[in-house]
C-alpha cells in the first residue's frame, strides 16, 4: 500500500511546502518578516506565489513520479523497461481527459472576449431585490456548467452581483443580509454547477482517476447534487430572502438538513 501513499504524499506536501518556501521569499524581498507559525503570514505566502504554481505543481508531480520510480527500483518490483512502459500507459490515459480541459479553456476564453459579465449584469439588473440571490444561484450554476469553471465563475459574477445588490438596495434595511446571500450564492452555484459540468477538470480527473465512464459518473452524481442545489437554494436564498417575513436564521441549518 505504501508505493501507492508515498508518492502521492510526496506530490501533496512538496507543493505545500515549496509554496510557502517560494512565498515567504518574496516577502521577506519586499522588507515583511515572516514566520512560519502564523497563519496569515502563510496565506501571505500562498497569495505571493503568483504565477510559479503551474511550474510549482509540475516539479512536485516530478517528485512524486521519481519517488514512485525509486520504490518499484529499490524493492525490485519493476525494471527500467516496465517502468517507462508504464509511464507512457499512463500518459496515453490522460490524453483524453487533457483534450477536454483544453477545450474547455477555449469555452472560457471565448466567454470573456464576448464581454459575458456585461451580458449578466443586463439579466440580473432587472430581478426583484429579494429574488437577486436566488437569480445569482442559478446564474453562477449555469455559468460553471457551461464552461466547467468555478474559479472563472465566481471572478465573473462576484464583481457584478455585489455592487448590483449594493446599489438595488440602497434603501432596503434588509440590505446586508441581501448582499451576504449574493455573494454566497455565487460561490455556491459556482461550486454546484462545476460539479456536474462534463467538462469540469474535477469531474474529467475524478472519472478518469477511478476509471470509470465519465458520462456515467456526472449522470449518477448528479441526483445528489441536485438535492443538495434545492435545498440550499429552497432554504437559503429563497426563504431568508423574503421580504417582510423575519425567518430565524440558525432554523434554517435543521430544516435544509
Amino acid at each position: 500500500w505504501y508505493n501507492g501513499i508515498i508518492p502521492i504524499l510526496v506530490v501533496l506536501f512538496g507543493t505545500f511546502v515549496t509554496f510557502i518556501v517560494v512565498g515567504s521569499g518574496r516577502i521577506v524581498e519586499a522588507g515583511t518578516p515572516f514566520s512560519w507559525l502564523s497563519i496569515s503570514d502563510l496565506g501571505q505566502a500562498f497569495i505571493r506565489v503568483g504565477d510559479d504554481n503551474i511550474s510549482i505543481l509540475f516539479w512536485a508531480s516530478v517528485a512524486g513520479l521519481v519517488s514512485a520510480v525509486v520504490l518499484a527500483l529499490g524493492q525490485r518490483l519493476l525494471t527500467v523497461r516496465e517502468i517507462i512502459s508504464s509511464w507512457f500507459r499512463g500518459a496515453r490515459a490522460m490524453l483524453p481527459a487533457l483534450a477536454i480541459l483544453i477545450l474547455a479553456m477555449g469555452i472560457r476564453a471565448v466567454t470573456v472576449d464576448m464581454g459575458t459579465d456585461r451580458f449578466l449584469v443586463a439579466l440580473l439588473s432587472d430581478v426583484s431585490l429579494w429574488l437577486l440571490p436566488v437569480a445569482s444561484f442559478l446564474l453562477a450554476a449555469a455559468v460553471a456548467f457551461s464552461t466547467g469553471t468555478s474559479w472563472g465563475t465566481m471572478a465573473i459574477l462576484l464583481p457584478v452581483a455585489i455592487p448590483l445588490a449594493a446599489n438595488l438596495g440602497s434603501d432596503d434595511p434588509a440590505r446586508d443580509l441581501i448582499l451576504l446571500l449574493v455573494a454566497a450564492s455565487v460561490l455556491d452555484g459556482a461550486i454546484f454547477g462545476d460539479h456536474c459540468s462534463f467538462i469540469s477538470d474535477t469531474t474529467v480527473m475524478s472519472s478518469l482517476s477511478s476509471s470509470c465512464d465519465h458520462i456515467e459518473h456526472v449522470r449518477t452524481q448528479f441526483p445528489y447534487a441536485m438535492l443538495g442545489m434545492v435545498a440550499a437554494a429552497g432554504v437559503g436564498y429563497i426563504l431568508l430572502a423574503i421580504p417582510d417575513v423575519e425567518f430565524p436564521l440558525l432554523l434554517t441549518y435543521p430544516l435544509g438538513i
